[in-house]
């Protein structure tokens, strides 16, 4: 009887680390992602925001086609939309359309366009997995480059920057734009 027990505990524990397994798998790899809010990944090819790529620089019409309506935009510099719900904003230029830089959001509360919400989901970038604001020696791990306050890593024609303040975890604040 206590042979048929642990077997069958082990068959148990066994389906548990397999689906904590599958369960991290969909976490990461953005080909199981669907919603913008389940990951957003930087390729050499575009940004994909769930299941679909967007290119930069792009026009409103295509953002919100990918991200859905924005929640509120605000006057700055630059036209700012803001995704609220989505812990996403994006800047567009205010002589033409284009939008060239979108950035997404862990924790940003000192701005008035700071998403009233955190960003939900992954942040992939190359090999470097972000679930929430990181320790600078993570981005330096992961191959970002330290030029004072922020950390840089490009991703074919895309570069991406995070606060990464030394001492304590970034503001968990990425944007991702075009390279110079």
């Amino acid at each position: 009887m206590r042979t048929v027990v642990r077997i069958g505990m082990v068959t148990v524990c066994l389906l548990l680390v397999a689906a904590c397994a599958t369960t991290m798998r969909s976490l990461v790899d953005p080909e199981t992602w669907v919603d913008p809010t389940d990951g957003v990944e930087v390729t050499r090819a575009g940004v994909r925001f769930g299941a679909k790529i967007l290119t930069l620089p792009t026009e409103e019409a295509r953002l919100v086609q990918v991200l859905g309506p924005y929640d509120r935009s605000e006057q700055a510099k630059n036209r700012i939309l803001v995704w609220d719900r989505l812990g996403i904003f994006a800047y567009q230029s205010l002589d033409v359309d284009a939008i060239e830089a979108v950035s997404v959001s862990f924790s940003c509360a000192e701005l008035d366009f700071c998403p009233k919400t955190a960003y939900p989901g992954t942040i992939v970038i190359g090999d470097a997995v972000f679930r929430k604001p990181a320790e600078p020696r993570e981005f330096l791990r992961y191959g970002f480059r330290a030029d004072d306050f922020f950390c840089f890593k490009n991703r074919g024609r895309y570069q991406m920057s995070v606060a990464c303040i030394d001492g304590g975890p970034s503001l968990g604040l990425f944007e991702i734009g075009l390279r110079d």
